[in-house]
């Protein structure tokens, strides 16, 4: 017969790999036998004793264990709580699942970052000598960065610093949309995530298959060290050419002003709904913006 202890610690989905791991542990060191409970989220505790077999099977796995990083830290810990009443380790068990818990998901952002490609040319001091353009004007530094990437296979902007600031503003609080692209008959949409100061862009078939894995097809590093002295901000990104051309990731960049920028006015509630009500998001609606985008300059081109 079974005597069952139901223990009072529940956990969540993201809690059930960690608990997982943590149950392991525990039923080396025990003679007492642990069950995860998915249905009624719950670490159950039993009294049994486990088999000399049993026991000699979970000992099997403590050479794959103790090359999990968490084991050193936490086996100690686990191995001390079996000696304290039911009360006691259920408290102390559930400091341990949260202490993991905020422990991996700091791990997980960080990974998460380093999955992001970060331009190498982290400063504008990589790019230009800031010291020999100290005393140029904001007029000129502007045509030295448009020299500089015009033949380049790269798009880059120079941006007014109060428009940046408002750009980045709103870019803080939705880091997060999509934009269409024509491609042949039809369009193809791709996905924007800002971070910090750069600006990246995946396709929207690839985020939906590998969601943060999905490949950066283009990044665009937004340059803020002139903003203060020259009201300036310098922009620049190189496309992947197996995924954008020049001209193609130009729509994308220009699309993140007609959306974010100074004059995007209600075109930002789409970003708003996209963030706040994706159910009721209509992607049709971009592309008729862009469409009318297409006919205004048309039209502006012919009474030109």
């Amino acid at each position: 017969m079974y005597e069952w202890i139901p223990s009072l610690v529940s956990f969540s989905e993201f809690d059930t790999v960690m608990s997982k791991w943590i149950l392991d542990i525990l039923k080396l060191f025990s003679k007492n036998s642990f069950i995860l409970n998915k249905r009624t989220n719950t670490i159950t505790i039993g009294l049994q004793s486990l088999s000399g077999s049993a026991r000699f099977k979970q000992i099997k796995k403590m050479e794959h264990l103790q090359s999990n990083p968490f084991y050193e830290k936490y086996a100690k810990k686990l191995k001390d709580m079996l000696e304290f009443s039911k009360d006691e380790f259920n408290s102390r068990l559930a400091s341990l699942l949260e202490e993991k818990k905020l422990e991996m998901k700091d791990s997980s952002k960080e990974k998460e970052f380093e999955k992001i490609p970060q331009n190498s040319q982290d400063t504008l001091n990589s790019l230009l000598n800031i010291d020999c353009i100290e005393e140029k004007s904001a007029k000129d530094i502007a045509f030295i960065w448009k020299k500089y990437f015009e033949n380049k296979d790269s798009v880059y902007a120079i941006i007014p610093a109060e428009e940046y600031r408002e750009l980045s503003v709103k870019t803080k609080e939705f880091p997060l949309f999509v934009y269409p692209l024509p491609r042949g008959e039809g369009y193809e949409f791709f996905v924007q995530l800002w971070n910090s100061e750069v600006c990246h862009f995946t396709p929207l078939s690839s985020y939906q298959i590998h969601k943060e894995n999905a490949p950066v097809c283009l990044s665009l590093k937004h340059y803020t060290e002139l903003a203060a002295d020259k009201d300036i901000v310098l922009m620049v990104g190189t496309p992947d050419m197996n995924i954008l051309s020049v001209q193609e990731s130009q729509l994308l960049a220009l699309q993140v002003k007609l959306y974010y920028g100074i004059h995007s006015a209600l075109k930002f509630n789409h970003v708003r709904v996209f963030n706040n009500s994706p159910s009721t998001f209509d992607y049709r609606a971009l592309i008729t913006e862009f469409e009318n985008y297409k006919r205004d300059v048309k039209s502006k081109q012919e009474s030109s």
